[in-house]
């Protein structure tokens, strides 16, 4: 029986792909000490264990989902490339520059050092980098033809040896990796959770401690104290710092300007967090329940910022247009941010607020625009999006011997920024939802390794005999002498908060579990802010040096 049922999963390939991805997810929520595996590594380790017993997936499944996955991730970095945590920026920059050119360099003195032809070289790099999209943009630099192989080896086998060599190192890279980020402040003995809140204090970051800026509540009084009589909707406002939503009076609803007076006996809802709503009572009178007041529907919107007007201030200063009004996240590059009063707003945040729809109309006039329809996605943008980046790839010129191009990973990548950014300005182009956006990136990624581990595992045994044991130290080296010579660089020379620099690492390593502990053991979100500013430079500088290691070696 459990024979017939490998044989009907190897004649039917397409369900191999959907097996592959539910053992991953499986294997991914496996503890290694306090490490979780994680469906990336998983889909890896099994992949390669089919590719061994001779299983294959459809023919350009790899190619097609790996294109997917990479303008997902641009699309989703696009709105703000250039604009996340801003004035760390140039640091930033430089840091992913470091840790890439250093791993760059390692990876071409080993190939040297130990003979191991193109294939083995690129697939180090890209393998002990953690590095999918260099991954992809390597191999299609070898597919495309363009650049002369290494006598004895065709296309076809040095792909093949690319892809084990990443199946074997990348697994032993991202592990130690991850432990190694995470064992850094005990190894340099300070407090990180102490370290994160005194970038809190630098960045303007509250402490949480306050009350919630947006956590406030539309509620109605009936004015009776006298002291509150006579004065204006103007002056209440600047007393207590609440707005006035509506005035009922004579039991009818009252059209009023800042100028307009309350009189006894008005019925008034107002909208403010708290301690405002609790002065306000004090001054006013009793708090009731009026179904005209009170009535309206409360409703939960997904608004993206694009008001250029708004960049760069900060939560407080938009409390005037968010009255009686909630967020539920704060998202900024697909990475959740703590909600505080003074998180600078950036072109492109993403931001759950619930309100009123009156209430919501108006924030959301002042900050950007809403999606409207969660359910809606413009395939047809996103379609054309990767076509014009691939067609891109394609264009090349040459000089001597030597073809030069962006390849089409480059290409599809620089498409999906721009479009990515487009529609952060442009609410009417290009919906594609984050929930969208997630399902590409998890089924494109997931698939694109899958094909990896199944073509690089009918050889691994084989080079695991081989070079193995010089594979996996060399992985190790890689792995950690990059991570921890731009630690050094951004502690020493660029000045960066250890906790913010710890995350920036992470991102670098596009190691997001090692971010997601450091952000537990912190005990707030400063490491995923170093994330998110080197999540989208990362992937830019990663696709270049592997197309870069393919022409040195």
């Amino acid at each position: 029986m459990a024979l017939q049922i490998l044989d009907i999963v190897k004649d039917n390939p397409q369900l191999l792909a959907f097996i592959l991805i539910a053992l991953a997810f499986w294997i991914g929520k496996i503890k290694l000490g306090s490490v979780v595996l994680g469906a990336q590594a998983g889909i890896l380790v099994i992949g390669t264990v089919f590719g061994y017993f001779g299983f294959e997936l459809p023919p350009l499944l790899g190619a097609f989902s790996f294109l997917i996955f990479l303008f997902a991730v641009a699309y989703e970095a696009g709105p703000g490339f250039f604009a996340v945590a801003l004035p760390q920026l140039g640091k930033f920059i430089t840091l992913t520059v470091v840790i890439v050119v250093v791993g760059l360099a390692l990876a071409v003195g080993f190939s040297r050092i130990f003979d191991f032809n193109l294939g083995v070289g690129a697939g180090l790099f890209t393998g002990a980098g953690v590095n999918p999209p260099g991954l992809g943009a390597a191999i299609d630099i070898v597919n495309t033809g363009k650049i002369p192989l290494p006598e004895g080896l065709s296309g076809e086998e040095v792909v093949q040896f690319i892809n084990v060599t990443y199946a074997i190192t990348y697994l032993v890279s991202y592990l130690i990796a991850m432990q190694l980020l995470r064992q850094v402040p005990r190894l340099l003995k300070f407090d990180l959770s102490q370290t994160a809140q005194k970038a809190e204090s630098g960045m303007n970051l509250s402490d949480g401690s306050e009350e919630g800026l947006w956590a406030q509540s539309l509620r109605a009084y009936r004015l009776v104290n006298e002291e509150a009589m006579g004065k204006s909707v103007e002056e209440l406002h600047n007393i207590t710092h609440c707005q006035i939503d509506k005035i009922k009076r004579g039991g009818m609803l009252l059209d009023f300007e800042p100028e307009t007076t309350l009189e006894k006996d008005d019925l008034i809802s107002v909208g403010g967090h708290r301690l405002a709503q609790a002065h306000f009572r004090e001054m006013i009178g009793p708090e009731i329940v009026d179904r005209d007041l009170l009535g309206e529907e409360v409703l939960t919107r997904e608004v993206i910022v694009t008001n250029p007007d708004i960049f760069g201030k900060s939560l407080r200063e938009l409390e005037r247009y968010a009255y009686a009004c909630q967020l539920g996240q704060y998202t900024r590059s697909g990475i959740a941010l703590k909600i505080d009063p003074e998180l600078r707003v950036m072109q492109g945040d993403l931001l759950k607020i619930t309100g009123t729809k009156a209430h919501l109309d108006q924030i959301i006039d002042r900050i950007g625009y809403a999606e409207r329809d969660i359910n809606a996605t413009d395939l047809l943008t996103f379609a054309l999006g990767i076509s014009a980046g691939f067609i891109l790839g394609l264009i090349s010129i040459q000089i001597g011997n030597i073809t030069i191009g962006l390849g089409t990973s480059s290409g599809v990548l620089l498409v999906g920024l721009f479009i990515g950014y487009m529609r952060s300005i442009k609410h009417s182009f290009g919906l594609v939802p984050p929930a969208a956006i997630w399902v590409f990136k998890q089924l494109g990624i997931l698939l694109f390794l899958a094909d990896v581990g199944i073509k690089g595992g009918p050889s691994v045994v084989e080079a695991l005999t081989s070079f193995g044991p010089v594979l996996i130290i060399t992985a190790i080296a890689i792995g950690t002498l990059p991570l921890a010579i731009g630690y050094v660089i951004g502690d020493r020379f660029l000045k960066m908060n250890q906790a913010l620099l710890l995350g920036a690492v992470a991102g670098c390593g596009s190691n997001t579990p090692a971010m997601l502990m450091l952000v537990q053991d912190a005990k707030n979100s400063i490491p995923g802010i170093g994330y998110a500013g080197t999540y989208a430079i990362t992937y830019i500088v990663k696709v270049i040096a592997a197309t870069l290691i393919i022409y040195i070696l």
